[in-house]
């Protein structure tokens, strides 16, 4: 009787040691609850009251034109919209100023409305403008509060969506990089070859040439100047002069190949309607890389 108690006592003993042993678990400190993210802008909207232009982002965040997503647009062109617009609640505002309807706002047509993603909309109404210096400018959320916009404001909303579309960029080749290069005019169509420095056209020199000068200025800086027709019409290569091309340039360098067809000369006689490879939206380039080449004999 007296073993057995004495072993119940040693198994309490360790018991309790073991428990003496063991640190109570301290809690873990909460967890901050994670901020809610800021509301973005979503879509954009504005007008210079005869056009109207609607954006909007993407799945990947990036701008899109509504009207046609497929369109090359710069985002950065809307990013800059963006910020003058929200630059608009830091403006100050007129001292004693008087009603809407007295600077052009009760009925403006020109605006910008910004949708965020929160479901909240603004409206900023541009208004009389005041030579050299703005133009007024409110909003639906605070009429009363009517500010001094500034002209570069008008610009951008007056812009054309044309403006706002991506280039495609043109390798400046040098003459180390260019393999040949094949001019069609109408029917005869004539190949110049670069090897060694040295242009060949027909198995002979033809350096001095004066088409070959200007080819190697065109080839130094093929830039296009703007966006004149995306997706166009029937009939718009016609009456740009793109079918039949006046001319065709193709190109042949060390990373590639492109073809340059060259129409009629714009309104402004400074630039030629062309198009790149086979996509049929149609660029001004400056003619007098052009000029030249057309010179030739047809």
């Amino acid at each position: 009787m007296k073993k057995n108690c004495r072993l119940l006592w040693a198994v309490l003993c360790l018991l309790l040691l073991c428990a003496c042993g063991q640190k109570t678990p301290e809690p873990e400190p909460e967890q901050p609850e994670p901020e809610p993210e800021a509301p973005q802008v979503i879509a954009l909207e504005c007008s210079d009251g005869e056009l109207t232009l609607r954006f909007h982002r993407g799945e990947d965040g990036a701008w899109l034109w509504t009207d046609n997503p497929a369109f090359p647009l710069d985002g950065g062109c809307v990013d800059r919209l963006l910020e003058s617009a929200l630059a608009l609640d830091g403006l100050t505002p007129l001292p004693d100023a008087e009603g809407p309807e007295a600077y052009g706002l009760y009925d403006a047509r020109k605006y910008v409305t910004l949708e965020s993603s929160d479901g909240t909309s603004v409206t900023y109404r541009l208004g009389s403008e005041v030579e050299g210096t703005g133009c007024y400018v409110n909003s639906d959320g605070d009429p009363a509060r009517i500010c001094l916009a500034p002209l570069s404001l008008l610009d951008q909303v007056g812009q054309s969506i044309y403006t706002m579309a991506l280039l495609p960029q043109l390798p400046a080749l040098s003459s180390d990089q260019i393999r040949d290069v094949t001019l069609i005019r109408g029917s005869k169509a004539e190949q110049y070859t670069l090897y060694g420095g040295n242009w060949r056209s027909d198995g002979r020199d033809a350096n001095e040439q004066p088409e070959v000068q200007a080819l190697e200025a065109l080839l130094a800086g093929p830039a296009l100047k703007a966006c004149v027709d995306f997706s166009p019409s029937d009939g718009a290569a016609e009456l740009c002069g793109l079918k039949p091309a006046e001319l065709i340039v193709q190109v042949a360098y060390d990373e590639g190949e492109y073809t340059l067809t060259v129409g009629a000369a714009a309104e402004d006689g400074a630039s030629r309607f062309v198009t790149v490879d086979d996509d049929t939206t149609i660029y001004l380039m400056d003619a007098a890389l052009l000029d030249a080449l057309l010179g030739g004999d047809k």
